[in-house]
C-alpha cells in the first residue's frame, strides 16, 4: 500500500512539473510572439514653434472672386436635389438678411 501510494505521490509531482514547464515554454512563446508582432511606434521629434513676429493683417476690403465658383455656389444653394427629400433649397431657411442662419436649433429636413 505504501508503495501505491508513493507511486501515485510521484506521477503527481512529475505532473506538477510537466505542467510547470509547459506553462513556462508558453509564456516563452507568447512572449516572442508579442515582441514580434507588436506595432512599430514612430519616434517622436519635437519641434520648435516660435511666434510669429508680423503683426495680424487686418481683413482686405475686396476679395478676387472667381466668378464660375460663384455660379457654382448659387445654383447649389438654391438646389432642392441637396434635401432629404427632394423639396426643400437650402435657401428656403438660410436666409442672407439674417447671416445665412436658420434660427431653429435642429434642420426641419
Amino acid at each position: 500500500m505504501n508503495q501505491f501510494y508513493s507511486s501515485k505521490r510521484l506521477r503527481k509531482q512529475i505532473y506538477l512539473i510537466i505542467l510547470i514547464v509547459l506553462s513556462y515554454v508558453f509564456a516563452v512563446v507568447w512572449q516572442q510572439f508579442q515582441t514580434n508582432n507588436s506595432p512599430q511606434v514612430a519616434t517622436f521629434t519635437p519641434v520648435e514653434i516660435r511666434a510669429s513676429t508680423e503683426p495680424i493683417q487686418p481683413i482686405p476690403l475686396h476679395i478676387e472672386l472667381n466668378e464660375n465658383k460663384v455660379a457654382l455656389g448659387e445654383k447649389l444653394f438654391n438646389d432642392t436635389r441637396l434635401s432629404r427629400n427632394n423639396s426643400l433649397a437650402c435657401v428656403s431657411c438660410h436666409f442672407f438678411d439674417k447671416g445665412g442662419t436658420d434660427r431653429v436649433r435642429y434642420s426641419i429636413e
